[in-house]
């Protein structure tokens, strides 16, 4: 239609009944909106954009073209990754071009997602780890293998769907279409490396691998029994030299037994704790009162200490056998003193 207007053809009718496939329903409709004005200028920018369209699709088939060509001792290589699921020739091709298909160059697969950015970044300061997102690598590599991931994503029935749906709903689209993009590269580099064609695990396959009866009795629709053994039991865990101190039950010691000097510590909930200044206050105190009440007094042996039981009481005096007199409590020493005037 768009070239018969360029050739001077203004009928809409004529040009309507030109419509082809599923247009020629709204026939009716076409002939309302190709009424209108289209002048010689309008033809003129028609042309040059149909022009150019057509310089482009050339390009893209030349190119095409010189790369099937160049691509032909790389066939091997290519038929393996397409039996990848969501991987199509194109992205084949891009894998092959963007890493040589020499797997002997990155020592693991992970080395591989790293270099190409599709693999978790670390961003570490001052001892503590931060999110960075997915690493800087290549980026024709890493945008090509995320419209593969979303094309297997979409695949019903595959590994890959099964994978994404599983961490979308808790990650989010973007981080699980990263993720399958690793797993994808991860495949083709076990299959670069081995030569063996993909086989899809299929997506009931976290089902089975956590069903050992159900992995090894095949009953389940869809389900086969796989080589590898069951899992083995999880060992216990190993905690550390300060986690078993928080897991010593709490067991108090009695408060006879604690030690009374200014620097003891004590025991609580099986951890050596300093004691607060507060208690180590009160403890030099103490220390000072008790030092002070067993300073010895001398006194004359008759009427001082008669004066003194007198005064007091007996309990509060004690004679030694060299004729002293024990003042317990430092108030009772400093007013007998006064009183008495001998000191």
């Amino acid at each position: 239609m768009i070239e018969a207007m360029i050739a001077g053809e203004r009928d809409s009718v004529v040009l309507a009944g030109m419509a082809k496939g599923v247009m020629r329903n709204k026939i009716d409709r076409l002939e309302v909106a190709l009424e209108g004005n289209f002048g010689a200028h309008h033809a003129i920018l028609c042309r040059q954009v149909i022009d150019h369209l057509d310089f482009l699709d050339a390009s893209i088939a030349a190119l095409s073209a010189e790369i099937c060509a160049r691509l032909v001792p790389f066939e091997p290589q290519v038929a393996l990754l397409t039996s990848i699921t969501g991987i199509s020739a194109t992205t084949a091709q891009v894998i092959v071009a963007e890493t040589g298909a020499d797997m002997s160059r990155f020592p693991t697969a992970g080395h591989l997602c790293a270099w190409a950015g599709v693999a978790p970044a670390s961003y570490e300061s001052a001892g503590k780890k931060r999110p960075a997102g997915t690493r800087k690598g290549a980026p024709w590599l890493r945008r090509t293998l995320l419209e593969a991931a979303r094309s297997a994503a979409r695949t019903k029935g595959s590994y890959y769907s099964a994978l994404y749906a599983r961490i979308a709903r808790r990650r989010g689209p973007n981080k699980a279409a990263v993720a399958v993009a690793h797993s994808m590269l991860e495949t083709a580099w076990h299959l670069l490396s081995s030569g063996a064609l993909y086989q899809d695990p299929g997506a009931d396959y976290f089902e089975r691998r956590h069903d050992p009866a159900i992995e090894a009795s095949g009953s389940n629709a869809g389900s086969r029994p796989s080589d590898s053994p069951s899992p083995s039991p999880r060992r216990p865990r190993k905690h550390t030299r300060r986690q078993q101190l928080h897991l010593v039950p709490h067991r108090p010691v009695p408060r006879d037994t604690r030690p009374r000097s200014a620097t003891a510590s004590h025991f609580t909930g099986g951890h050596v704790r300093s004691r607060p200044a507060r208690l180590k206050g009160r403890e030099r105190t103490s220390e000072r009162d008790r030092s002070l009440a067993s300073t010895q007094v001398r006194c004359a042996p008759d009427d001082s200490r008669d004066a003194l039981s007198r005064a007091f009481g007996s309990d509060h005096t004690e004679q030694t056998s060299r004729g002293r007199v024990h003042c317990r409590p430092a108030r009772v020493r400093r007013d007998f003193a006064s009183r008495s005037g001998w000191m």
